[in-house]
């Protein structure tokens, strides 16, 4: 049975203290209220240290709770993961302007051991990007990362460290359609060593696209122990394109890399590079699945692909359907497998 921890949770304005002194950089003015408290930061640099945690200013800008008209948030992120694995969530949301959430270098957080936590949330109804250039590292009891984003907003994570879902996945987005609007997923997990990676007792990296938006994952490796290295899942009729670029290893138990897409746009998959040693594996499933239900059409480049039942597994329901690939699919790494890669095309 899945693991159904990683949803976001609302957040109570109640100022917590974190178990370690994590400092949160605020950058502009702010005007925020914890507890019916209104508290102002000026527009000059602001530190706040472990007497008010992050858990507690993301509570803030709750305004109480609720849901109100939250102006944009520009935070950084600082402190070192704790050692014990009892880290606080990091919790952000904002409905409206555009939100920039950095981190400081030696940022990290760790949450294995706080019971349903992720190590960072954001539940945003506008734009927001996620960015670490400082290959950090962050752990979740249920997800590394999650994010939900509606009402036309995009959001964007860019992660230069190592994303780890202990109870679910590394990397969880759910862009939801509430509106006419179309909300962009954009997740990157990489570095220029090629050692970032998403790791997740379910997924590497899950998408669930519900918008007309565009769905785009690069990651350096991905791992996903009980389902998919990376998955990309899309339910609208007008979905924009799904892009997934892996440059390293990617593994999984169902399939290494899974698209569903519902969409009336182009499905591009991609696991290359220059050594030829981008790898696709898949322990119960195959290495690379991608169906188009309406056909815009599949290109899939690729390594070495190696899948339990084969290699690549590909269904485009109209027409235009590209695969380009070095090796396609060995049932083991050592076991030949004449069917190893099965595409089926219906219609023009």
């Amino acid at each position: 049975m899945r693991a159904t921890t990683r949803q976001i949770r609302k957040i109570s304005a109640v100022a917590e203290q974190d178990a370690t002194p994590h400092y949160l950089s605020l950058r502009g003015g702010r005007m925020t209220k914890v507890a019916g408290v209104v508290a102002s930061f000026a527009p000059t640099l602001g530190t706040l240290g472990a007497s008010v945690s992050v858990v507690a200013l993301s509570a803030a800008l709750m305004l109480g709770g609720q849901a109100q008209a939250q102006a944009a948030i520009d935070v950084t992120l600082s402190g070192a993961a704790d050692p014990n694995g009892n880290d606080a969530e990091e919790s952000f949301s904002a409905a409206m302007g555009d939100s920039d959430i950095d981190t400081a270098p030696g940022f990290g957080r760790d949450s294995s051991n706080t019971g349903g936590a992720n190590a960072i949330s954001l539940t945003f109804f506008s734009n927001v990007t996620l960015t670490d250039d400082n290959n950090s590292d962050v752990t979740g009891n249920a997800s590394g990362i999650v994010g939900s984003i509606e009402d036309g907003g995009s959001l964007t994570i860019s992660w230069s460290g190592s994303v780890r879902g202990e109870g679910a996945d590394g990397v969880y987005v759910e862009a939801q359609q509430s509106g006419p609007g179309a909300s962009n997923v954009d997740v990157t997990v990489q570095n220029e060593s090629g050692t970032a990676t998403a790791t997740g007792n379910n997924s590497g990296i899950d998408i669930y696209q519900q918008t007309t938006g565009t769905t785009s994952v690069s990651v350096d490796s991905a791992y996903g122990a009980s389902e998919y290295g990376v998955r990309v899942y899309t339910t609208n009729s007008q979905a924009g394109e799904v892009t997934v670029n892996a440059y390293g290893n990617v593994r999984g138990d169902s399939d290494g890399i899974r698209v569903n897409h519902r969409g009336n746009s182009a499905v591009t998959i991609t696991s290359q590079n220059e050594m030829g040693d981008a790898d696709v594996y898949a322990d119960g499933g195959y290495g690379i699945a991608a169906y188009s239900d309406q056909g815009a059409g599949i290109t899939i480049s690729s390594n070495d692909v190696y899948g339990y039942y084969g290699g690549i597994h590909a269904r485009n329901n109209n027409n235009n359907l590209w695969i380009d690939d070095n090796f396609i699919g060995l049932s083991t790494p050592s076991e030949a497998a004449p069917n190893s890669i099965s595409i089926t095309a219906t219609g023009n």
